[in-house]
């Protein structure tokens, strides 16, 4: 995709480092796997459907349906940061315009905030404005929920999951967020109330996807069955 990089680069990496480690190696996104250290971490011993959306740099995720970690046909199940949540809204660095990462991003809300007059550059700087309720603060951190929670709630009538985890350091920093999410995606679902997932916040750090690729390579949990069947290991299959 445009300004995505080379992707071939890729190729191989797997192979390069099962060869020089004589080690097992999977090779995946990690916020697939941070989406399935949450659903391993789960409140509840019966959760078998979870949508986990990652808030950063760039907005990811990954999914959990009938107890098993989902990759799609292509490994790209998930992408929710790339569904359209602004028809002609800015340009996103995929090549379309107005998606979730171009309003909800970290970079894409610090920036509406300066666009608004308020001077914030850092997560810290948008840590004290929440700190004094600034207003104007306040209004693009609901902007940017609303327009998430439409696309998760449209995925939550696709999937009707147990639960939605948010996860991002924004979701800490910010918790107008995260309740603007919940209330739109309750909205979004209003028409059958028994259908609402439970929505929270992450339960792990950044280091959730690290976890779940522990988790991923070892085998450690049903909702890997049937994934990476065949890890690489000494350069074969």
């Amino acid at each position: 995709m445009p300004g995505w990089g080379d992707r071939s680069r890729a190729d191989g990496v797997a192979e390069v480092f099962a060869t020089r480690f004589h080690a097992g190696v999977i090779v995946d996104n990690n916020v697939r796997f941070a989406g399935l250290a949450e659903a391993l971490h789960a409140q509840s011993d019966s959760v078998r459907d979870l949508i986990y959306l990652r808030l950063s740099d760039g907005v990811g995720g990954g999914l959990v349906v009938g107890g098993q970690l989902v990759k799609g046909a292509n490994g790209y199940a998930g992408e929710l940061g790339h569904v359209t949540a602004v028809p002609g809204g800015a340009r996103c660095r995929c090549g379309k315009n107005g998606c979730v990462e171009t309003v909800a991003s970290v970079p894409a809300i610090l920036g509406r905030c300066r666009e608004l007059g308020v001077p914030v550059d850092t997560l810290d700087d948008l840590k004290a404005a929440v700190e004094i309720a600034h207003p104007t603060v306040d209004q693009v951190l609901r902007e940017a929920g609303t327009a998430v929670g439409r696309v998760l709630g449209t995925a939550a009538m696709t999937l009707n999951p147990d639960e939605i985890v948010l996860g991002g350091e924004i979701i800490r920093v910010a918790p107008a967020l995260l309740r603007q999410v919940a209330d739109t995606v309750t909205y979004e679902l209003s028409w059958r109330t028994d259908a609402a997932p439970v929505i929270r916040p992450a339960l792990l750090s950044d280091d959730g996807g690290a976890r779940g690729a522990i988790a991923a390579l070892f085998h450690e949990s049903p909702l890997l069955a049937g994934y990476e069947a065949n890890v690489t290991t000494d350069g074969g299959r």
